[in-house]
């Protein structure tokens, strides 16, 4: 039958393009015959959809959208009632529902044409990588880019691109973020990165090597590709960090979620050999509502104490930097000889006032002071130093002095400050908290992956089901 002209969906499945023809009854059932039968069946009417009602769909200038997922290579699009049948380049054919797909302008028209062109003329001057290595993929006059670019048709409406070339300002997505899980465990900066990748189209992740940006990735991977059933490409121009991040997915035992693709031998060996998912813990039996709930709490729980944590982190590194400038500053010490001082009297000795007292003992040094007994008065009434005369007499040893004095009185100050963080963090259980939430997103994780499996089973057990 003319699949442009009818639509017969037979016990839920599309079945226009196997039928010779068929007979409406009198007495509400339908006389079907297939092209690869001999055989006439009859259905009820309850069990078979007919519809003769076809409206053909413009498709210039619109993708195609089902359920926010673009459909490419689409030939014809037919409309019957509320059914919708995509043809598509190949020949196959699907059907949805007519609410289930949407359609919006991917006019390449209505973007600046001439950014697109002059992409396309530079592409030409781009050359392959090194990587290509069979014949057939390196005797192409063309590069890489330069065939993508000859492919680009159309542009997204709400793509980053379309964004790029327009000048349109991206708009922060107002999303609740606290159903973020994190299976590869955070840190405060590694947190708000994730928070900020779920605020907008497009974030920049940066920071030097061994700060966590490979984790980032991972727990953004396991949020969108596993949280939110979405298509992930890990892309780089140094293959080395893609594969660091397989790396790490295959030392959790995650690695089948992943395809390593990239030039021809990889994708013939990944397709050669299909990972094969062990999973046979996977599916926990703790209600996942009840883990969710769980994982909102310590998310609010673990914000105040992961910026202790990370205050703790700074203090300590600057308590080791005050440690070892220390260690120079008494060698230089012990070699000027410096000697005694005698009583000199100084108010209320902190590493703050001492601070202050070299910075104004410089400007006298540097003859920056001009009034010499104004600085004097401010020198007895700030810092309680009755002695004046030592300190015409011994300034630079009295400095010196005092810089020692300083080190020691700021690294006990910074190391209460680290004792006191440490001893709250310990309090309030901060290490067995991150475990706790990273156990619970890794249940969540694994079981929303199982959904999905048991999802596509139950589909293609369906299919044969209806083919039978």
């Amino acid at each position: 039958m003319d699949e442009e002209k009818i639509l017969v969906i037979a016990n839920g499945e599309d079945k226009t393009k196997e039928i010779e023809f068929l007979t409406e009854k009198d007495d509400k059932t339908v006389d079907v015959k297939f092209y690869k039968s001999e055989k006439i069946y009859n259905y009820c009417l309850s069990n078979i959809i007919i519809i003769k009602e076809a409206e053909k769909i413009d498709l210039q200038e619109k993708d195609v959208y089902y359920k926010n997922q673009i459909l490419f290579n689409i030939s014809k699009i037919i409309k019957f009632k509320n059914y919708v049948k995509v043809i598509f380049t190949s020949g196959d054919t699907q059907i949805f529902k007519n609410n289930d797909l949407s359609f919006k302008s991917n006019s390449i028209e209505n973007i600046n044409k001439n950014v697109i062109e002059y992409f396309r003329e530079i592409s030409n001057f781009v050359k392959n990588g090194k990587e290509e290595e069979n014949e057939t993929e390196q005797n192409t006059n063309e590069s890489f880019l330069n065939i993508e670019y000859g492919k680009l048709n159309y542009i997204n409406e709400e793509s980053i691109l379309n964004y790029y070339i327009n000048k349109i300002e991206l708009a922060n997505i107002i999303e609740e973020n606290n159903n973020i899980i994190y299976p590869f465990r955070f840190n405060l900066s590694q947190k708000r990165a994730m928070e900020n990748v779920f605020k907008s189209n497009i974030s920049i992740i940066q920071g030097p090597p061994g700060t966590g940006k490979t984790q980032t990735i991972l727990n953004i991977i396991a949020n969108l590709a596993i949280m939110q059933n979405k298509t992930v490409a890990v892309v780089s121009n140094n293959n080395e960090a893609v594969k660091n991040v397989k790396d790490k997915l295959q030392k959790d035992g995650y690695d089948f979620i992943v395809a390593d693709l990239g030039r021809k031998s990889k994708r013939e060996k990944f397709f050669e050999n299909l990972p094969q998912p062990n999973v046979k813990k996977f599916n926990s039996k703790e209600e996942e509502g009840q883990v969710l709930n769980r994982i909102r709490e310590l998310n609010n729980e673990l914000d105040s104490l992961l910026e202790k944590n990370n205050k703790k982190a700074k203090l300590e590194k600057e308590i080791d930097d005050l440690k070892l400038e220390q260690t120079y500053f008494e060698e230089y010490y012990k070699k000027q000889d410096v000697g005694e001082i005698g009583n000199l009297s100084f108010y209320n000795k902190t590493d703050d006032k001492i601070l202050e007292f070299m910075l104004d003992s410089q400007m006298l040094y540097e003859n920056k002071v001009k009034l010499k007994w104004f600085y004097k008065i401010k020198i007895l009434f700030k810092y309680g130093i009755t002695n004046l005369k030592l300190l015409d007499e011994k300034l630079i040893e009295i400095i010196l002095s005092l810089q020692k004095d300083y080190y020691k009185l700021k690294i006990e100050k910074l190391e209460e400050d680290y004792t006191n963080i440490k001893n709250d963090l310990k309090k309030h259980n901060f290490d067995n908290l991150q475990k706790e939430h990273q156990k619970l997103s890794e249940k969540v994780f694994k079981k929303e992956y199982m959904k999905s499996i048991m999802e596509r089973i139950t589909n293609l057990v369906f299919k044969v089901i209806n083919k039978i």
